[in-house]
């Protein structure tokens, strides 16, 4: 089958089980959300409106403590009025508020003053006891018998000042639970003043309820809790204790029926959110999907392309998720598999060139072996017979002459061969810790003639009095160098003295010795910098070169488990660098 074809329909595959798992988890979800939601939206919304119940009580204690403090500072002021007597106190008392009737006793209960806005002759016999209580619990406020007002009960100094008020005075407080069921209540249960009419203050589970915060829980800024009522559903109250009076606190209810009706609205409304988030949702794994295979597919082909050796892999990884760094870690390994080949061709080139080297070498030996011992007898009979017949310059047909051409020849095949056999016979080098610096201004004294000589000139490029160590056979690394020397001055021949330069620098590279030898020759052109090293091969005229003195030096430098580089442009000078170990 096609291997595409094939990829494709298991893309198709893994798309469409991707949404249908995306899809079930989601439904699964929204199944889920409202299962746990239908069985706890009652109570988180029963435990919300007694957060709401706690906040109401609380709210309207401390308006209502604030409002009492307020008749408080207005007896206090009545007390200071009270020996000056006449207009100012009456005047006073007009402007209080909801007062309906004062009554200052002093501390014998003996009435002193009793005064009003309204009903100054009124029986007020029963305040008298409301006083006694006063005296004996603490308490200050309480319920009058019309109902529509209530007394409150202040000690300033040595008089007893007993007020009735209109209970739309204390209604101010509950602007903020005016919504809700409040009142304001004391520790027998009864209920002193009221924002609504309503039997649920007269329920004795109401009266248990406030009985038992006004006995272990009144220290509590808020007490809430869901009551059952004996007639009547459930109810969800709070109470809250009033600043600076014992035994009197507001509190607020509210129906657990309430609730439930809240619960069910919202729920109502909640239906086509869940709707739009499961469609929204479903349109979401839908892209997630499609996105999730089209990296997959880039993937595929990634793998098809590096497969057939392609290495340089063009992956677009659009997001930064796990695919994202898997198409990163692809586009990586897609580029170290072509270092990876790069490098094992060059490993198994250097292996086939070792191998070639080794097979060259032992085919020159043997040549260069058979053919020096002729060459000896050709050389020395040559110049027997040219000092014999002598060289007449004025001939060039003359025999004295052939006979200086043929040991010039013969020298000159005599130095082939003796390169031949230096090429075949390199020893391992005899390592010992050298100055590489010390060694390289060695190298360069003895050169000097020769540079002058050719009018090259040299540059120096690091301190001719510094130490770097390294590990080297000091002979061999002097031929190195005076090859590779002596080839960069013969490579500027043709050039002016003033273009004739060379520049020789050492640098310290981590644990590396680095030596570059420079010249401002013609270069290298570029298909001849893969052939440099490799015997034989010469870019100078026939006769001026056996091209195996790079050859030697690749293989010295090889051996000291170093280096050796060209980097060359044409018209702009050719740069050997060598890197050797440290010592």
């Amino acid at each position: 089958m096609d291997p595409d074809k094939d990829s494709t329909l298991m893309l198709i595959h893994l798309r469409s089980k991707i949404i249908a798992l995306v899809l079930f988890a989601v439904v699964l979800a929204v199944a889920g959300t409202v299962f746990f939601t239908t069985k706890n939206f009652l109570e988180d919304k029963r435990n919300y409106i007694t957060d709401v119940n706690s906040v109401a009580s609380a709210h309207a204690s401390k308006l209502l403590s604030q409002i009492l403090e307020n008749y408080r500072n207005e007896f206090e002021h009545l007390n200071d009025l009270l020996p000056r007597g006449g207009n100012a106190f009456a005047e006073r008392l007009q402007q209080i508020e909801g007062l309906e009737q004062v009554r200052i006793y002093d501390v014998k209960k003996n009435l002193l003053l009793s005064a009003g806005r309204t009903g100054k002759n009124e029986d007020m016999s029963w305040v008298e006891k409301d006083i006694e209580v006063f005296k004996a619990t603490g308490k200050a406020l309480f319920k009058t018998p019309n109902e529509k007002s209530f007394l409150f009960i202040s000690q300033i100094d040595n008089h007893v000042y007993a007020a009735t008020f209109d209970n739309r005075s204390l209604l101010s407080g509950f602007n903020l639970a005016s919504a809700l069921n409040v009142s304001l209540i004391n520790g027998d249960g009864e209920i002193l003043v009221e924002n609504k009419e309503t039997k649920i203050w007269s329920d004795p589970a109401i009266k248990t309820f406030a009985a038992e915060f006004f006995a272990a829980h009144q220290n509590q800024q808020v007490w809430a809790r869901v009551l059952s009522l004996q007639e009547g559903p459930r109810v969800l109250v709070a109470i809250s204790p009033l600043d600076g009076l014992k035994q009197v606190g507001v509190i607020v209810s509210v129906p657990d029926a309430e609730s439930a009706h809240l619960a069910s609205q919202i729920t109502r409304n909640s239906i086509p959110f869940v709707v739009g988030i499961l469609i929204l949702v479903s349109l979401l794994a839908l892209l997630f999907s499609s996105r999730l295979t089209r990296s997959l597919e880039d993937l595929t082909k990634a793998t098809s392309l590096i497969s057939g050796g392609n290495w340089d892999v063009q992956f677009s990884y659009r997001s930064r998720d796990e695919v994202g760094q898997l198409g990163k870690a692809f586009r990586k390994m897609g580029k170290e598999l072509k270092i990876r080949e790069e490098d094992l061709r060059k490993a198994h080139n250097k292996v086939l060139r070792s191998e070639k080297l080794a097979s060259l070498g032992q085919f020159s030996a043997g040549v260069a072996h058979e053919i020096k011992n002729p060459l000896t007898s050709i050389l020395t009979y040559a110049q027997l017979i040219e000092r014999k017949l002598g060289v007449e310059q004025d001939n060039p047909h003359s025999p004295g002459q052939f006979a200086k051409y043929i040991v010039e020849e013969t020298l000159r095949a005599n130095r082939i061969v003796t390169d031949l056999l230096t090429f075949a016979r390199q020893k391992a080098p005899t390592l010992t810790s050298q100055n590489i610096v010390a060694l390289t201004e060695s190298t360069l004294a003895l050169m000097a003639p020769q540079l002058e000589t050719a009018a090259v000139t040299l540059h120096r490029q690091y301190d001719p009095t510094s130490t770097l160590m390294v590990a080297v056979d000091a002979d061999q690394i002097r031929q190195v160098m005076s090859n590779l020397i002596m080839n960069s001055s013969q490579a500027m021949e043709e050039q002016s003295a003033e273009k004739k330069n060379i520049t020789v620098s050492l640098a310290q590279e981590s644990d590396e010795m680095v030596m570059k030898i420079a010249d401002t020759g013609p270069g290298i052109a570029p298909e001849n910098l893969g052939k440099i090293f490799e015997p034989f091969f010469s870019t100078k005229a026939t006769g001026k070169g056996t091209g195996l003195g790079l050859s030697m030096c690749h293989g010295i430098i090889q051996q000291h488990q170093g280096q050796i580089s060209v980097n060359s442009k044409v018209g702009e000078g050719a740069e050997f660098e060598i890197r050797l170990p440290l010592a």
